[in-house]
């Protein structure tokens, strides 16, 4: 009765066990093993794949990505499951570290702002103006406004200096950047034998067009599917280079999403494989490397939806590149 009861208590623990956001992995993995070892113990064994369900199934929502492609594969082990997991909580750890940097960087600048327009509220350097007008003069030879604004209806200044439309506009600068933080991370998978790029979610368009009479499209196995829509898709890679894929194929239903090499390579873009990774490379520029997991080359990149518009004024008082500036393909 003792090792029936054990049994069912490791068990219960084993199917609660799930790993709190931003906790580390490794120890995850670590205490998962235990368990299983101690079920095993009590003459509770489970076969790899069971054990990579869980797994699997323990994880938080920002390891989403790394799931989706681990399901994608036809035999994988646990090792190799483990393995995928742990060089995705390096670049979950990475992306983090580099956002709050970002946040910080965007909250000092913020700060400052704020403190600029604080300094021009204060008092005057001199008590009063020649003549004895009603306007007193600065220390810089200008009269100070005494009029009230229109804005906050507060005396000293106009609408165009109110204090009050500087911090809304910092708290707006500061809300396009989150934007851009939190974009989701999609997987595409590069394919030699789709006739065109393919995705099953018409959220990934950020141009669509639904087609008239449905067609019929080709991927690797031979297999015809059909299109009912087509359009194009931003990109933003790990690096922060700006792709825009064209006459992309939306299949309703479709589980993947698939860039077409042979349309990559009608636009000009050069293909290179090199050991385990696929190297993108348009007018003698590297766009992306895609790394080989199992048997597939699989593409991580931030969908650029209707929210990133404001990234586009954030990026351009900061004198990086704009969506203009990127590549379509």
């Amino acid at each position: 009765m003792q090792s029936l009861h054990n049994r069912v208590q490791r068990g219960k623990q084993l199917h609660e066990f799930t790993l709190g956001s931003g906790e580390d992995l490794m120890t995850h993995i670590a205490r998962f093993d235990d368990l299983c070892a101690r079920l095993a113990a009590v003459g509770e064994k489970m076969t790899d794949d069971e054990k990579v369900v869980i797994l699997l199934g323990s994880l938080p929502q920002e390891y989403d990505t790394m799931v989706r492609i681990i399901e994608l594969q036809e035999h994988v082990t646990l090792l190799d499951t483990k393995e995928m997991l742990r060089r995705e909580a390096e670049v979950i750890q990475k992306r983090d570290t580099k956002e709050q940097a970002f946040r910080a960087s965007i909250h000092g600048q913020r700060n400052r702002g704020r403190g600029r327009g604080n300094g021009r509220r204060g008092g005057y350097n001199r008590g009063g103006g020649r003549g004895g007008g009603s306007q007193p003069w600065t220390g810089n030879g200008k009269s100070e406004f005494r009029g009230t604004c229109y804005e906050c209806k507060q005396q000293g200044h106009k609408k165009a200096n109110c204090p009050s439309l500087k911090e809304n506009s910092s708290d707006e600068y500061v809300f396009s950047a989150t934007i851009t933080v939190v974009t989701d991370k999609v997987v595409w998978i590069l394919d030699s034998g789709a006739s065109s790029h393919m995705s099953g979610d018409q959220v990934d368009f950020n141009v669509f067009r639904e087609l008239t009479e449905p067609i019929d499209i080709t991927v690797a196995n031979g297999q015809r599917l059909r299109a009912a829509g087509d359009g194009s898709v931003k990109l933003i890679m790990e690096d922060g280079v700006k792709v825009t894929l064209t006459d992309v194929q939306f299949v309703p239903h479709l589980d993947r999403k698939l860039m077409s090499i042979s349309a990559l390579t009608a636009r000009g873009v050069g293909v290179h494989f090199e050991a385990d990774t696929a190297v993108l490379s348009f007018r003698g520029r590297s766009i992306a490397k895609i790394p080989r997991i199992r048997k597939l080359f699989a593409l991580e990149a931030r969908l650029a939806l209707v929210e990133e518009a404001n990234q586009a004024v954030v990026s351009q008082e900061h004198g990086s590149d704009v969506w203009h500036d990127g590549w379509a393909m």
